[in-house]
C-alpha cells in the first residue's frame, strides 16, 4: 500500500480500530416459552426478583446472558453494575417485566509481557426474563416503578408481606 491508499483507508478503519480497542460485548437470549410480547421502550423499569419466584402469576420468556470485556482504561467501565444494566436493557427490548435471580460478576486481569503490563477487565451476567400474567395466562401491563414502601426486616424478626403497591399486578 502506498501513502495515498493509507490516508484514504484511515478514516474507514478508525471505527473498527476504536471498537477493537474498546472491547467487546456479547448478549444472548434463549427463549424457553412460546409467549411473545411487544418490546418496551429503552430504559424501561424492570423489576429484580431476588426471591425464589415472583409474588404474582408469571410466565418465563427465557434466559438472558451477557459478557463484556475491555482493555486498558476502557476496562474500568466493565463492572457488575454495567452487566446488570445490559441485562435490564435487553429485558426491555424483549418486553420483559422482571429479571429473576440475576447473577453478575466482574474480573480484573493483569498480564505481564516483554513490553510491560496489560490490564483488562471483564464482566458477565445472567438472569431469567419473565412477564406478569393473569391467572388465565394473559400478559398484564408492565410495572412502572418500584414499590413506594420498601420492606425492612429487623435482624431476627419476621415481617408479614405488605399489601401490593398501587399499580402492581393483582395477586392470585
Amino acid at each position: 500500500m502506498n501513502r495515498t491508499t493509507l490516508r484514504t483507508a484511515g478514516p474507514a478503519l478508525a471505527p473498527l480500530l476504536a471498537l477493537a480497542l474498546a472491547g467487546c460485548v456479547h448478549t444472548d437470549f434463549v427463549r424457553t416459552g412460546s409467549l411473545v410480547v411487544p418490546p418496551r421502550p429503552a430504559g424501561c423499569y424492570v423489576e429484580l426478583v431476588l426471591t425464589p419466584q415472583p409474588l404474582y402469576p408469571y410466565v418465563i420468556l427465557g434466559r438472558l446472558t451477557t459478557e463484556g470485556s475491555a482493555p486498558g482504561l476502557f476496562g474500568l467501565g466493565e463492572t457488575e453494575t454495567v452487566a446488570l444494566q445490559r441485562l435490564r436493557d435487553e429485558a426491555c427490548a424483549l418486553g420483559g417485566h422482571f429479571l429473576m435471580s440475576p447473577d453478575t460478576g466482574s474480573q480484573t486481569n493483569w498480564s505481564w509481557g516483554r513490553h510491560g503490563g496489560d490490564f483488562s477487565r471483564s464482566s458477565r451476567g445472567a438472569a431469567v426474563v419473565g412477564v406478569y400474567v393473569t391467572p388465565q395466562g394473559q400478559p398484564l401491563p408492565p410495572p412502572t416503578g418500584p414499590s413506594s414502601s420498601p420492606v425492612v426486616i429487623p435482624q431476627g424478626q419476621v415481617v408479614q408481606p405488605l399489601a401490593p403497591a398501587p399499580g402492581a399486578p393483582p395477586g392470585p
